[in-house]
């Protein structure tokens, strides 16, 4: 029954009583406490097997339909919740079951069943009723909601209960202090995710700004996770923090943080493609290979595990060729400029015209040498030839048209203000 009229039909009501109800009737219609808390609104799918994937909404699904274990993705409830994300491989059920059960925890009725349920929201309204003339109670009831729609990831209702809490209250500390640091998560989240490094093709200037992009978004990653949010929050931040990570060629944080995120995403096939690229950036090639098997074990067809066992399987052979790396003596992350220094300083070091050999075998080996750094910096100055290399492919490969192949460049070389010119014949 209609509060309006249920007072319009009960005589002798106290006037406190009266006011106490109409308060608690314009807060439900905010917060929309009149719909059926546990309702269902549909399963939201995924276009592949990990609920990471793009989402295909053509194949969404009714609520009363079951979700088969080769479906992926979430079920969307009332009041903007949702329950956990599923990848394929789960047990089927559907989400009208899960709906109910997620609010049935949040609320700790416990019980289970359409029985249960609808025990548990007599339960709850009859204890609106018994208390609904006391502040306290009331304010207790704001918070505590509050607090349930925070635990389970949904900021907006969780910021809702706890304004009309302070709306009515406003000292109370607990509100209060909840309210400040869910805020503080919020806009941390949100500025750390506009600034996430995005998969998109462009040349060295976009990569520039990938990883300064990257660099800043860990700062406000770095503050969300001070907040020391629940466990639903830091699956997502670890996640950003691996890509990070991995963006910056961070090889040893990257590797901790998509440990982490994997762990708190429960082995999702998401979190085992940011273990596996982690793995790559470390030369983990085995631990790689697992990743993406047990990838393939949900979804045969994936395409990423595919194509990351592909470039495993380039990068194993590459490391049977010469590192370049390695002979200009710079990390695989190192910059344009890094590796400019590190080729002069080598460079300087066995030019014939520097380089004082102890008899010809020595100066033999000096100029191999030369000709070795002059190779390194020949792939690894030039940003396509480095894409390449990085990606485990022969840079001598499709060369662009008018460049001569492999010993015979020709680089100019400065030292001191004097211009040397070196030929490799």
């Amino acid at each position: 029954m209609a509060l309006s009229s249920w007072m319009q039909g009960t005589s002798a009501v106290p006037v406190n009583i009266i006011h106490a109800l109409l308060l608690y009737g314009a807060w439900a219609e905010r917060v929309g406490a009149e719909d059926e808390p546990s309702a269902c609104v549909a399963f939201r799918r995924a276009a592949g097997c990990s609920p990471a994937d793009a989402r295909d909404p053509a194949r969404d699904a009714q609520c009363d339909v079951v979700v088969r274990s080769d479906w992926a993705g979430f079920c969307e409830c009332a009041h903007e919740f949702t329950t956990g994300d599923v990848a394929c491989g789960h047990d089927e059920f559907t989400c009208a079951a899960a709906c109910a059960d997620r609010w049935r925890a949040m609320q700790g009725q416990g019980g289970a069943g359409e029985g249960a349920t609808a025990a548990g929201a007599d339960a709850e309204a009859a204890g609106a009723e018994r208390t609904v003339g006391d502040a306290d109670s009331e304010l207790e009831r704001l918070y505590q909601r509050g607090k349930q729609f925070y635990v389970v990831g949904n900021i907006e209702l969780a910021l809702r209960h706890y304004r009309e809490a302070l709306r009515q209250d406003p000292d109370h500390k607990a509100s209060k202090a909840d309210y400040k640091k869910l805020k503080k998560l919020q806009k941390a989240m949100t500025e750390a995710e506009a600034k996430l490094p995005r998969t998109v093709e462009g040349g060295r200037q976009v990569q520039l700004e990938q990883r300064e992009n990257a660099i800043v978004a860990l700062k406000y990653l770095d503050d969300a996770l001070a907040v020391a949010p629940p466990a639903v929050y830091r699956a997502e931040l670890y996640a950003h923090l691996c890509k990070c990570h991995t963006t910056l060629k961070e090889a040893s944080k990257a590797l901790a943080s998509c440990a982490e995120h994997k762990r708190l995403d429960g082995a999702s096939s998401g979190s085992r493609l940011y273990m596996a690229e982690a793995h790559i950036l470390n030369e983990q090639f085995d631990e790689a290979t697992h990743e993406y098997n047990a990838i393939r074990e949900v979804d045969e067809s994936s395409k990423e595990a595919r194509e990351g066992l592909q470039l495993i399987d380039k990068l194993k052979r590459r490391a049977l060729q010469v590192d370049h790396y390695k002979i200009l003596g710079v990390g695989r992350s190192a910059t344009e400029r890094e590796i400019k220094r590190a080729y002069h300083k080598a460079a300087v070091r066995y030019h014939p015209d520097k380089y004082v050999a102890k008899n010809d075998a020595d100066a033999a080996a000096a100029d191999a040498k030369f000709k070795e750094i002059a190779r390194a910096y020949e792939v690894l100055g030039d940003e396509e030839l480095r894409r390449k290399y990085d990606l485990g492919e022969d840079p001598d490969d499709q060369q662009r048209p008018g460049q001569p192949r492999g010993g015979g460049h020709f680089r100019p070389m400065h030292h001191g203000g004097q211009r040397v010119h070196v030929h490799f014949g």
